[in-house]
């Protein structure tokens, strides 16, 4: 019995000490953010009071907003996908976001329309929700929250949207289930690494309403701060001291040697590469998955046309993902197919001598041998064209006799002519004969 309360007692010490021990840290919420454009790329601009403003140069002021903003609540940890001005792929950004396991990415960008001043707003694009359709709950949860905030300094909400490739390039971009791929690259691409993403346009840069306000750092800081307070709210994340991280940059990275023309259907087995820094993958890029596609270190030629190769040397989570300084064009030609040539003339068949279809002035004479008995038939009317599958090539004798008309036709003619003239002629004669008796008659009558 000593015993028990014994260890009872030493058990309630135990719970008593560990409920006033500091809690166990979570894991931390990793926010991967992506300025837009970036190198040559400025991307959209918008004139204001004789001053012309680049897209990438607000990207790029916002993002070091939010990148602050965010450092401001415990337990995150925050990354840029460039932390200079250059220009990675769309697929190096978003593949770097799921090298480094990240729970949200946010590429942030700056909309325009050419001729259409009057259009202005905010608007964020998410996943469509066929492959990860968690990551589409999510991000329009968060998107919705921060379009909300927004309004409140007078940006016009214009709604959280989805995009998918469709057409004759549907089929180059499918997902590993099937279904069609998310029209933007960073989202796709960040769908393919299990990556929940967002394109946050901040607001139109045609639009001079809009350009005032974006134009200015103040603005651009209280975007990003509610940003991060939607993000934050959605993790549920607390004021703090979060981790700012900051990669380093890579040695240069070269591409191996590639054939810079190739057949559809051809195969290069392994790509290589040297240089870089860090433990980070190796990868290979193509620019057009139409014309080359990449599976692993595997270059296939799908189908014709132009394609930029290059490699890529992924995050480790000290350097940030490097882009090989070269890249190689390949052109993709369809296969050669030759012109069959015959081995062998052929024997050409004889020709059939034509048999000559009787005209109206031809007569056909009636060989007695073949009509020895006439079986009288039914003269087929002129409109059925279809033979009777008993019917013969030889003619009939209605057919002769037919064929013959026109001769007999003109003998009965002059037969005719040679009956009305001894017609004639007779009328002629009965008519002197009775006038030479009429005139007897009268010379009898006289002298009587």
């Amino acid at each position: 019995m000593t015993f028990i309360r014994r260890f009872l007692l030493i058990m309630l010490v135990l719970f008593l000490l560990l409920s006033n021990l500091p809690a166990i840290a979570a894991e931390e919420v990793v926010v991967v953010l992506d300025p837009g454009h970036g190198g040559k790329d400025n991307g959209s601009f918008g004139v204001l009071n004789g001053i012309t403003y680049t897209e990438k140069q607000l990207n790029d002021i916002i993002t070091s907003h939010l990148y602050d903003s965010l450092g401001n609540y415990e337990g995150i940890k925050v990354y840029l996908t460039r932390y200079d001005d250059s220009k990675p792929s769309l697929q190096t950004r978003s593949t770097m976001a799921g090298d480094l396991k990240a729970d949200l990415m946010i590429s942030l960008h700056m909309n325009a329309l050419e001729n259409a001043a009057y259009w202005g707003g905010t608007e964020i694009l998410v996943h469509s929700g066929n492959y990860l359709p968690q990551a589409a709950k999510d991000t329009t949860s968060i998107a919705n929250d921060i379009l909300n905030r927004f309004t409140k300094h007078g940006l016009k909400n214009r709604g959280v949207k989805t995009r998918t490739i469709d057409g004759d390039d549907a089929d180059f971009y499918l997902y590993p289930n099937g279904a069609y791929g998310d029209y933007y690259g960073i989202i796709r691409y960040a769908t393919s690494m299990n990556v929940p993403a967002m394109i946050i346009e901040h607001g139109f840069m045609s639009n001079a309403s809009d350009l005032a306000f974006l134009s200015k750092s103040e603005n651009l800081k209280k975007l990003a701060d509610e940003t991060a307070a939607a993000v934050a709210s959605h993790f549920g994340l607390a004021k703090g001291n979060g981790n700012k991280v900051t990669m380093k940059t890579q040695e240069d990275l070269t591409l191996g040697d590639i054939p810079t023309t190739l057949t559809v259907g051809d195969e290069i087995p392994s790509l290589t590469a040297s240089g870089g820094s860090g433990s980070g993958q190796l990868r290979f890029e193509s620019n057009d998955c139409e014309v080359i596609k990449i599976d692993g270190n595997k270059l296939i030629a799908v189908g014709p046309g132009n394609a930029n190769i290059t490699a890529v040397r992924g995050t480790d989570g000290e350097y940030q993902a490097k882009t090989s300084d070269n890249y190689i064009r390949i052109a993709v030609k369809e296969p050669y197919v030759p012109t069959p040539t015959p081995t062998a003339t052929p024997t050409q068949a004889p020709t059939p001598t034509p048999i000559s279809t009787p005209t109206q002035t031809q007569t056909t004479a009636i060989v007695p041998t073949q009509i020895s008995t006439i079986v009288p038939t039914q003269t087929p009317s002129e409109t059925n064209t279809q033979m009777p599958a008993s019917a013969s090539i030889t003619s009939s004798p209605q057919a002769t006799n037919k064929v013959s008309d026109g001769d007999s036709s003109a003998d009965d003619f002059w037969t005719v002519i040679l009956i009305i003239a001894g017609v004639f002629a007779a009328f002629i004669a009965i008519s002197v004969v009775l006038l030479v008796k009429s005139n007897n008659k009268n010379r009898r009558k006289y002298y009587n």
